[in-house]
C-alpha cells in the first residue's frame, strides 16, 4: 500500500507529491516510484544556461528557466492527485507562451509504460563504452518521436551493441571516439568530453532520463546522473533540475532490481545545497519584482523535504550508511530557512533542531547539533526581529537559544576549564548573531542598551577564559553601532562615533596574522554599517559626514595605504542613501558623477547596479527643489538608453518607476504631475507588455502613486481621473501578463482623491467605490471601518451631512463597528450645515456613542467635553439654533462621562449658555437657570464652578426674556454672583457686563426709567467713593436711555438730550469709559419719535432729531441704516403739515440712498407718506405706482448688513 500523505507535504507543483512507502516490499516499493516518476519525469534538463537565468515561481505554474536561453521544459507533468500513467492534458504557460503541449504530454504517457508488468522481457542495456552511440540514437529517435509519437522499443538500443544499424539507419560504428579503448574508463571519457562540448553532458541525460522507464538504468548511466549534478551544481543550475535528477536516481534505486543502485549523501547534499543558493539568487533578483511568501518559503520547504525524505528511506530501509543523513545536512537545511525572510522561518528552523536533538537523544544517528546548528537558528529569528512580517521572532527568542548554550557549556565543564566530552560551546559569533537580532528589533534606546550588555558580557567571558573563540570582533562592534543608529536617543550620535573609534582601535592593535580573518579586519562591510549609520542617526551632518568617510576611502586606495579598503556598491549606495534622507537630489547627484569619474578612470574596479540608481532616484523625488521631477525623469531616461545599448545591470526595474512617479508626484503644479505620471505610466505598461523591459512590471504600489499623483488638492476633476485608472487596474485584474494588481490601499486612495476635491460630486463617486469594493469582498479586498470613513468624509467635504449619517448606518448594517473617526466625520458634516436638520442629527449621533461607548466599554468612542465643546460652539454662533431642552439633554450628557478636562467643560457650559440666549424661546431663562444651579451645586465634583462669564450670560438671558419676574430673578442670580466671589468660591469680580445686564433686566416696568437711574447712580458713587471697581459704562447708559426713550412719557426726548450732553462732559474731562456712542443717538431719535405733546413741543422734537441726527453723522460718520429709520419716524410724527412731511421726508429718503443705508423698513415707511409725484421723482419717469424692495438699485442698499 501507498500513502499519498506527503512527509513533509511538498507545495512545489512541479515535483508532485513524495509517496511513502509502508513496507519494504520491492513490488511496493517500485509501485511508490513508478507514481514518483509520473511527476518528475517531465523534465528536460538544459543544454545551456544564462548566468541571469531565473524562476517564475507561482503556485499554479510550473517553474521553468526564462530568458533567452531557457531550455528546462517541464513535459507532461502529472496531478498529484493523478494515476501514474495519465497526464495533465492542459496547456502549461509560462511568461504568456506555451512549454508544454498536448502532444508532449500523450507523448510521456507512451513513454512511462511499465516493462515489467506488461509482460514482456527486460532487454539488456548495452554496456558503458556505447555512450556516444546512444547519445546520437536518441537525438535521431527524438525527432522521429516529435514528428509521429510511438512506443519506445529498446532494441534498437541493443542493436547498437552489435553493430545492426536496420532499426538506426544514420548511425554507424565509426562514432567510437578513436581516443579511447573500447574498455576504456566512462568516467574520463565524460570528463574529456564536456571540456571539448560542455553541452553534451546535460544534453545526453535529459535523453536519457526522458526517454528511459525507471529501472533502465545501468551503472553508466547512474554514474552520468552524479556527474551530471557535480557539473550542473557549478553552474548554478535551477534548484528544481537537481531535485528532478535526485528523484530519478532514487526512483532507479527502489525500482531497478537488476543492478544495486544507491543514492549517496552527497547527492541529496548536492539538492539541497541548490536550494539554498537558489533562495540567495531569488533574494538578488528580487529587487526588480515583488517577493511573494511563496518564493520566501520554497527554498527551505524543499530543502526540508529532501532531508526529511533522505530520513525517511535510511529509517526504512536502514541498511544504506553511504545515506545516512548527518548533522550537515539538517545545518544546510537550517541555514537554508535562516536565508529565508518567511515570517515562519525562525520557528521551522527551532522545530527542526528540536528534532535534531530528538534524534541524537534517542542515539539513532550522529545528527547532534553544533555550534553552526544553533547559529543558523539564532540568525533566523535575528534577520525578521522587528521587521513586522513575524509576530514569532524577537529577540529574546535569540537570547535563550544562546543561553542554552551557555547552560551547555556550564553543564559540560570540569572544574579546571575541559570539557567533559563533546558539547556545544558559544562563540563570538553567535553573540554577534543575538546582537543582531537585538539591533534589527526596532525597540529604540531599550534594544541599544541591552546589545551594550550582551558585548560587555562576551569581553567578560573572553577575559575570563582566554578562549580565542570568544574574542570580540568588528562583527559584534558593528551591530551593536546599528542598534545605536535604530535607537532614536538623544546620545546615538555620540554612541555610534564612540563605537566607530573603538572599531578603528581594534583592526589598528591586530597583528598581520590576525588581519587575515575577514572578521577581525576593518573591511567594506564595516564602513557601509558605519555609513549607514550615519544616516539613520537623523544628524543633519550625516550625510556630509558620509561623504567624508567615502572620501576617505578613496584617498587611502590611491595612496597605497595598507589598510585602505575600496568602496563597493553598497557604500556608494549607502553615501546615496544618507543624502536622499535629507532630500538632496544635488548631493546625490554630484556622488553619482564621481563615481563614474573613477569607473572611467580605472580607479574603481566596479559596476554600479539599478539599486544604487534608483537610490538616487529616491534623493530627487524627495528633494524640494521645483525641477526635480525633471532631473528624476531625466536620469531614468539615461537609465533606459543604457540599457537598450546592453548595459543589462542598469535596467531600470519597478522601483526605479515607482520612484519617478513618486517624484512627479510632489510637483508643484498639479497639472503638469498628473499628465507626466500618467505618460510615465503608460510608458512603463508599454515596456512591460512589449517585452523591452520584463523588470518593468508595474505594481500595486507604482499605480497607487500614479494615483497620488493625480490626486492634487483643489485640482478640480482629478478624482474622475482616478477613478479611470482604477477601472483601468480592475481590467487588467487577473491577466498573465500583470497578475493580481488589485489591493485595498487603491480602492482607499481613490477615495482619498475624492475628498481632496472638495466636488460636490465627490461623495456620490465614492459611494459608487464603496459598492465595487462590497462586490470585491469575496476576494478579499471588501471595505473596512477606513473605507467607510473615507466615504463620510467625501460627503462631508460636500456639506452632505445627511448622505454622511447614512453611510454610517450603512456600516453598522455591514457588520462594521463604527469607530471614532466615523462618529466625528458625521458630527463634523453637522456642524458644519447650516441647516435646522443637523441639530437632530448631530443629538442622535452622541446619544449612539454614549450608547456604544457603555455597553462596548470603548473609551475611545465616548464623546469628550471637547467634542461637546465644539457642538456648543456651533450653536453659540447663532446661524443654527437648538432648542433650549436639547442643549440641556446634551449638557447632562456630557456631566455623566465623568471626565476631569473641567477647562473643557467650563467653556462648554459658557458655549452652552450663549446658544441658550440665541435660542430666544420661552424655556431659554429655565434652562439657563438650571445649568446655573448644576454649576453651583458643590455636591457635583466633575462640574465646573461657575465664573464671571457664565452669570454675565445668564443675567443677559433673564434680561432678553423680558418677563415680569426678570427683575427680580436677575436680582436674586446678581446677589448669588456677589456672595460666591465674597466666599472665595467663585472665579474673578463682577463684570460691568454684569451690572448692565442686571440694568437691562430692570428697565422693562412701569418705574424702569427711576429705577435704572437710581442704579446707575449708586454704581457711580461706589466707585468714586472707592467701594467699587466697576463703574457704569457707555452701555449702561444707553440702558437707561432705551429706558427713557421707551417710556413715551413728555418730555423724554429732552432728557435724552440731557443723559447724552452729560456723557459728553463726561468724556471731554478725559475719561472715554462714558462717551455717547451712535446707539446713544438712535435712542435720542426714538424719544423724538414717540415722545408725546402738543404742535410746539412736536416741533421742538422734530429740531432736537434733525440736530442729534448732523451731531452723530459729524462724530462717527455715515449714519447706519436704523438712524435713518428712527429719523423718518421722528419727521412723520412731529410734522403738522403734510406738505413739509413729504419735504423733509424725501430729503431724508435721497439722504439715505446717498449713503447706500436703504433698508425694505424704510422703504415701507416711505411708500406710505409718498405721493406719486414723490414716487415718480425718487423712482423712474415711466412709474406704474409698484415699487418693491428687490426692484430698487443695488447702490441705495450696498451699506447695509441685513436689508431684509
Amino acid at each position: 500500500r501507498v500513502s499519498k500523505t506527503p512527509l513533509p507535504p511538498v507545495t512545489y507543483p512541479g515535483l508532485g507529491y513524495i509517496y511513502r512507502v509502508s513496507d519494504d516490499s520491492k513490488a511496493k516499493r517500485a509501485s511508490a516510484a513508478k507514481a514518483r516518476m509520473a511527476a518528475v519525469r517531465g523534465y528536460r534538463l538544459p543544454c545551456s544556461f544564462s548566468k541571469n537565468a531565473y524562476y517564475s515561481v507561482s503556485s499554479r505554474l510550473i517553474p521553468a528557466l526564462a530568458g533567452e536561453s531557457a531550455d528546462v521544459q517541464p513535459i507532461g507533468i502529472r496531478s498529484a492527485s493523478a494515476s501514474a500513467s495519465a497526464a495533465d492534458p492542459n496547456v502549461i504557460e509560462h511568461v504568456g507562451r506555451p512549454i508544454a503541449s498536448r502532444k508532449h504530454a500523450e507523448d510521456d504517457s507512451l513513454r512511462a509504460k511499465d516493462f515489467r508488468t506488461s509482460g514482456r522481457r527486460r532487454p539488456r542495456l548495452p554496456p558503458a563504452t556505447e555512450a556516444p552511440r546512444i547519445h546520437e540514437w536518441l537525438q535521431y529517435r527524438r525527432k522521429q518521436l516529435d514528428q509521429s509519437p510511438s512506443k519506445i522499443d529498446l532494441t534498437e538500443i541493443n542493436s547498437l551493441r552489435s553493430g545492426d544499424n536496420k532499426h538506426c539507419p544514420l548511425i554507424s560504428s565509426a562514432i567510437t571516439p578513436p581516443s579511447m579503448e573500447p574498455s576504456g574508463d566512462v568516467d574520463r571519457y565524460i570528463i574529456e568530453r564536456t571540456k571539448t562540448d560542455p553541452q553534451w553532458l546535460p544534453q545526453i541525460m535529459n535523453e536519457l532520463n526522458n526517454v528511459l522507464p525507471p529501472g533502465s538504468f545501468i551503472p553508466m548511466i547512474r554514474n552520468m546522473a552524479g556527474s551530471v549534478m557535480v557539473y550542473l551544481a557549478k553552474e548554478e543550475t535551477p534548484a528544481a533540475v537537481m531535485e528532478a535528477i535526485l528523484h530519478r536516481l532514487i526512483a532507479e534505486e527502489e525500482f531497478n532490481l537488476k543492478y544495486k543502485m544507491t543514492v549517496t549523501s552527497a547527492l541529496y547534499t548536492l539538492a539541497i545545497d541548490s536550494w539554498t543558493k537558489e533562495g540567495k539568487r531569488t533574494r538578488v533578483r528580487g529587487y526588480h519584482g515583488e517577493m511573494t511568501e511563496n518564493m520566501q518559503s520554497m527554498g527551505p520547504e524543499r530543502a526540508e523535504a529532501i532531508m526529511r525524505i533522505m530520513h525517511e528511506r535510511y529509517v526504512n530501509r536502514g541498511d544504506n550508511e553511504r545515506a545516512c543523513p548527518n548533522v550537515s545536512h539538517f545545518t544546510a537545511v537550517l541555514q537554508c530557512w535562516a536565508q529565508s525572510a518567511h515570517p515562519n522561518a525562525p520557528v521551522r528552523a527551532e522545530e527542526i533542531l528540536n528534532w535534531m536533538k530528538k534524534l541524537s537523544d534517542e542515539g539513532k544517528m550522529d545528527v547532534r547539533p553544533n555550534e553552526r546548528s544553533y547559529l543558523s537558528v539564532i540568525s533566523a529569528y535575528a534577520k525578521l526581529a522587528g521587521s513586522g512580517r513575524s509576530k514569532s521572532s524577537r529577540p529574546e527568542d535569540a537570547e535563550r537559544i544562546l543561553s542554552d548554550m551557555m547552560k551547555n557549556m556550564e553543564a559540560n565543564a570540569n572544574d579546571d576549564g575541559s570539557s567533559k566530552g563533546v558539547y556545544i560551546k558559544a562563540n563570538v559569533f553567535v553573540f554577534g548573531a543575538v546582537i543582531e537580532a537585538w539591533s534589527n528589533s526596532n525597540r529604540g534606546e531599550a534594544a541599544a542598551v541591552r546589545a551594550n550588555e550582551l558585548y560587555n558580557q562576551l569581553e567578560a567571558l573572553y577575559a575570563e577564559t582566554g578562549d580565542p573563540d570568544l574574542r570580540p570582533n568588528i562583527v559584534c562592534l558593528t551591530s551593536r553601532m546599528k542598534a545605536w543608529s535604530r535607537s532614536g536617543s538623544q546620545r546615538q550620535i555620540e554612541e555610534v562615533e564612540q563605537i566607530w573609534t573603538q572599531i578603528k582601535k581594534m583592526h589598528n592593535s591586530l597583528t598581520p596574522e590576525e588581519r587575515e580573518s575577514p572578521y577581525m579586519r576593518l573591511n567594506a562591510k564595516s564602513y557601509n554599517a558605519y555609513i549607514g549609520s550615519l544616516s539613520r542617526t537623523g544628524d543633519q551632518n550625516g550625510a556630509s559626514r558620509a561623504e567624508e568617510v567615502l572620501n576617505e576611502m578613496i584617498q587611502k586606495c590611491i595612496d597605497g595605504h595598507p589598510d585602505a579598503v575600496a568602496p563597493d556598491d553598497g557604500t556608494w549606495t549607502l553615501v546615496v542613501h544618507a543624502f536622499a534622507q535629507k532630500g538632496d537630489g544635488q548631493g546625490a547627484e554630484r556622488i553619482m558623477e564621481r563615481m563614474h569619474e573613477g569607473m572611467r578612470n580605472g580607479l574603481l574596479d566596479m559596476k554600479a547596479t539599478s539599486y544604487f540608481y534608483s537610490s538616487v532616484l529616491n534623493a530627487w523625488s524627495k528633494c524640494p527643489l521645483p525641477n526635480a521631477a525633471e532631473r528624476a525623469q531625466r536620469l531614468l531616461d539615461w537609465m533606459e538608453a543604457k540599457y537598450m545599448e546592453g548595459e543589462k545591470h542598469l535596467c531600470p526595474g519597478t522601483v526605479a518607476y515607482s520612484t519617478v512617479l513618486s517624484a512627479w508626484s510632489r510637483h508643484s503644479d498639479a497639472s503638469i504631475s498628473a499628465q507626466k505620471a500618467l505618460s510615465l505610466l503608460q510608458h512603463m505598461e508599454k515596456q512591460y507588455i512589449e517585452g523591452v523591459n520584463t523588470f518593468a512590471k508595474p505594481n500595486s504600489v507604482t499605480y497607487a502613486v500614479t494615483m497620488s499623483a493625480l490626486s492634487k488638492k483643489k485640482n478640480i476633476g482629478s478624482y474622475k481621473k482616478v477613478v479611470e485608472l482604477l477601472e483601468h487596474v480592475e481590467r487588467n485584474q487577473g491577466k498573465s501578463e500583470f497578475g493580481d494588481l488589485l489591493t485595498r490601499d487603491l480602492y482607499e486612495m481613490a477615495l482619498w482623491s475624492c475628498i481632496l476635491s472638495g466636488d460636490t460630486d465627490s461623495g456620490r463617486v465614492a459611494e459608487n467605490i464603496l459598492d465595487r469594493m462590497e462586490r470585491s469582498k469575496p476576494a478579499g479586498i471588501g471595505p473596512t471601518e477606513k473605507t467607510f470613513n473615507a466615504v463620510i468624509s467625501s460627503y462631508v467635504v460636500s456639506d452632505d451631512f445627511e448622505n454622511a449619517h447614512r453611510i454610517l448606518q450603512r456600516m453598522e448594517e455591514a457588520g462594521l463597528r463604527p469607530t471614532a473617526m466615523s462618529y466625528y466625520e458625521v458630527l463634523k458634516a453637522c456642524l458644519g450645515s447650516s441647516d435646522e436638520e443637523s441639530s437632530i442629527i448631530i443629538t442622535r449621533v452622541i446619544a449612539e456613542m454614549d450608547r456604544v461607548s457603555r455597553t462596548e466599554q470603548n473609551e475611545e468612542i465616548k464623546p469628550t467635553p471637547k467634542v461637546f465643546k465644539r457642538i456648543m460652539g456651533k450653536f453659540a454662533n447663532g446661524r443654527v439654533k437648538l432648542p433650549s431642552k436639547a442643549i440641556v439633554e446634551l449638557i447632562v450628557r456630557m456631566d455623566d462621562l465623568n471626565n476631569d478636562d473641567m477647562e473643557s467643560k467650563a467653556e462648554c457650559y459658557a458655549y452652552a449658555l450663549t446658544a441658550c440666549n440665541w435660542a430666544r424661546d420661552p424655556d431659554s431663562a429655565p434652562v439657563a437657570l438650571r445649568l446655573l444651579e448644576r454649576m453651583e451645586d458643590k455636591k457635583r465634583s466633575t462640574i465646573p464652578e461657575p465664573t464671571i462669564t457664565h452669570y454675565e450670560l445668564v443675567l443677559r438671558i433673564i434680561a432678553m426674556n423680558s418677563s415680569e419676574e426678570s427683575a427680580s430673578i436677575s436680582t436674586a442670580v446678581y446677589d448669588r454672583m456677589k456672595q460666591q466671589i465674597s466666599s472665595g468660591n467663585g472665579r474673578g469680580t463682577p463684570s460691568v457686563g454684569c451690572f448692565n445686564s442686571l440694568l437691562r433686566a430692570n428697565s422693562a416696568g412701569s418705574d424702569a426709567v427711576s429705577t435704572v437711574a437710581a442704579m446707575i447712580q449708586l454704581a457711580e458713587k461706589e466707585f468714586l467713593g472707592g467701594l467699587s471697581k466697576k463703574r457704569p459704562n457707555t452701555d449702561s447708559y444707553n440702558i437707561l436711555l432705551d429706558a427713557v426713550a421707551t417710556s413715551k412719557a413728555k418730555g423724554s426726548a429732552q432728557e435724552c438730550q440731557r443723559i447724552i450732553q452729560g456723557m459728553k462732559e463726561n468724556m471731554a474731562s478725559g475719561s472715554a469709559i462714558v462717551s455717547p456712542n451712535w446707539r446713544s443717538y438712535s435712542s435720542l431719535l426714538l424719544a423724538c419719535a414717540l415722545s408725546p405733546g402738543d404742535k410746539k413741543e412736536r416741533f421742538k422734537n422734530l429740531k432736537l432729531a434733525v440736530d442729534g441726527f448732523n451731531d452723530c453723522r459729524d462724530s462717527f460718520g455715515t449714519p447706519n441704516n436704523v438712524l435713518f429709520n428712527r429719523l423718518l419716524m421722528a419727521m412723520i410724527y412731529n410734522t403738522s403739515s403734510d406738505r413739509d412731511m413729504r419735504k423733509m421726508a424725501t430729503w431724508a429718503f435721497k439722504q439715505c440712498c446717498s449713503a447706500g443705508q436703504l433698508d425694505s423698513n424704510f422703504l415701507t415707511h416711505f411708500l406710505k407718506i409718498a405721493s406719486d409725484d414723490m414716487k415718480r421723482d425718487a423712482f423712474a419717469r415711466d412709474f406704474n405706482g409698484k415699487v418693491t424692495f428687490d426692484k430698487v438699485p443695488s447702490e441705495w442698499k450696498r451699506n447695509v448688513k441685513h436689508p431684509k
